[in-house]
């Protein structure tokens, strides 16, 4: 029987400390160092959250595989674009995602699914779960729809925004039902439009792939062409 960890969280807390990578190498996004934490950060939606973490016999036979896995997997997104820099104008210096590869599952009671990753805006961290890490094929698409979300709170100016709502055109009742049922409001559904129209572009994907639950009303053609604007190597 699997041991199972329920956090629940009344709002954002601060748990557990993160401690930064190396500044990300080059022009790839492979970091000299990648992390791995059971409990990198409280996730920062309230609510019930369930975590399972893997055996430990489980993470010593697939550690080296799953290092190998992840740096494949970023190797592939340089191949698109170059990595990103966001200058923190308060503290006067550059700012870079931080990346934990989490050796558990998580669930958040009453969202359908599990929570494979997440961008956590207050520790600018992504992070990874194991059932994603398994799977090399997955790695890539997931680590480009949560960069996505690290690009639009970091990245993206107001005005870029726009033009990207305007592609993306407005939610209708279909797409409200869906923000309901995944526990997000309005501006976190747009958000989500935008990361998975990121990882599309990035990864390069079908549109007839995409994730149907956060899929905007954008042409294709035109969010290639917005998209394409951000630091493409060619």
């Amino acid at each position: 029987m699997k041991k199972q960890l329920v956090i629940i969280i009344m709002a954002v807390v601060f748990a557990t400390a993160i401690y930064p990578t190396s500044s990300w190498a080059g022009n790839t996004f492979l970091p000299k160092d990648i992390i791995f934490n059971y409990f990198p950060l409280s996730p920062s939606a309230p609510g019930e959250w369930i975590v399972e973490p893997i055996e430990r016999h489980e993470f010593a036979l697939e550690y080296e595989n799953v290092i190998q896995k992840m740096k494949n997997a970023l190797e592939q997104v340089s191949q698109k674009i170059k990595p990103f820099q966001s200058f923190d104008a308060d503290n006067e210096k550059w700012l870079e995602p931080q990346l934990v590869l989490v050796p558990s599952v998580v669930h958040l009671q009453g969202r359908p699914g599990e929570t494979m990753a997440w961008y956590d805006y207050d520790f600018n961290t992504l992070a990874i779960t194991w059932n994603v890490l398994k799977n090399e094929n997955d790695i890539a698409p997931v680590f480009s729809h949560e960069l996505g979300h690290w690009v639009w709170f970091n990245i993206l100016t107001e005005e870029e925004k726009q033009q990207y709502l305007k592609i993306a055109g407005k939610p209708d009742q279909s797409d409200l039902d869906v923000a309901k049922k995944y526990q997000l409001d309005s501006d976190e559904l747009l958000q989500e439009w935008f990361a998975e129209d990121f990882r599309v572009y990035v990864v390069g994907l079908k549109y007839e792939n995409i994730n149907i639950h956060f899929k905007s009303h954008g042409e294709p053609e035109k969010l290639k062409e917005y998209f394409s604007k951000f630091r493409c190597q060619s």
